[in-house]
C-alpha cells in the first residue's frame, strides 16, 4: 500500500506532468498521500435551494434555481463588466462578472435555467451576487453535487491550469476509489474498537 501512496500523482488520470509539476509548486502535492493529505478548508451546504424573495445580504452563501431573463456587458475596456438577472416564481436577482467577461458572456444564454451558488453582497440597497457559480439544471444533475460539497484551496496559477478546488476535487473522486478498501489503519485495532472509532476505509468516499 504504501508504495501505492507514494506514487506520483502525474500519473492520476487527468493530472500528467504539466499539472504535476504545478501542483507540486503551488500546493506541495507529489504524490497520491500528498493529494489525500489535501484536506479542504471548508464545507458549503448545498442542500437547500433558496428563493430569490428569501435572499439577503446577511446570508453566506446560497444556492437558488431560477432562469436567466436578461445578459448585458456594460463599461469599456478594462472597467467592463456582465450585468444579468436570474428570475425565479418570487422575483429577480442581479448577476455580475467583473472578471471572465467575454467567457460568460458568449457561454450563458437567456432562456436557459441554472442553479447559482454564490454570497449574497448588497449595492444601492440591492442585494446582487458577484461572480456567482452557474451551472445549467443538466450540469447540475450529473455532478452529482449535494448535501456538502467540500472546498479545497487552490490559486490563481493553478486555475490556469485547469486545477480549481472543483479540479482538485474531481481528482480526488479519480484517487479515493483506487485507495477505499487498501488503507492501511493508522492506529492498533484495540484502540480503534475500545473507543468505537470509525474504520479509516470507512472514512475514505
Amino acid at each position: 500500500m504504501s508504495q501505492l501512496l507514494s506514487t506520483s500523482i502525474e500519473y492520476l488520470k487527468g493530472v500528467g506532468p504539466k499539472r504535476a509539476e504545478t501542483l507540486a509548486s503551488e500546493l506541495g502535492v507529489r504524490t497520491y498521500l500528498g493529494l489525500l493529505h489535501h484536506f479542504p478548508f471548508r464545507y458549503e451546504d448545498r442542500t437547500k435551494f433558496y428563493k430569490i424573495s428569501e435572499v439577503n445580504e446577511d446570508l453566506p452563501y446560497v444556492q437558488q434555481v431560477g432562469e436567466l431573463v436578461h445578459l448585458e456587458e456594460v463599461g469599456a475596456k478594462f472597467k467592463k463588466r456582465l450585468v444579468t438577472r436570474l428570475r425565479d416564481e418570487t422575483g429577480t436577482i442581479e448577476l455580475v462578472w467583473f472578471k471572465g467577461v467575454t467567457y460568460f458572456a458568449k457561454n450563458l444564454k437567456v432562456g436557459d435555467k441554472y442553479v447559482v451558488f454564490a454570497k449574497p453582497n448588497e449595492f444601492n440597497r440591492k442585494v446582487n451576487l458577484v461572480h456567482p457559480e452557474m451551472e445549467t439544471r443538466v450540469e447540475f444533475k450529473n455532478s452529482g453535487q449535494s448535501k456538502l460539497q467540500a472546498v479545497y484551496a487552490s490559486t490563481e496559477k493553478l486555475t490556469k491550469f485547469n486545477l480549481s478546488w472543483k479540479s482538485i476535487s474531481r481528482l480526488l473522486k479519480t484517487l479515493l476509489p483506487q485507495l477505499k478498501y487498501k488503507l492501511e489503519e493508522n492506529l492498533p485495532l484495540s484502540i480503534i474498537e475500545h473507543n468505537n472509532f470509525v474504520r479509516l476505509r470507512n472514512c475514505i468516499s
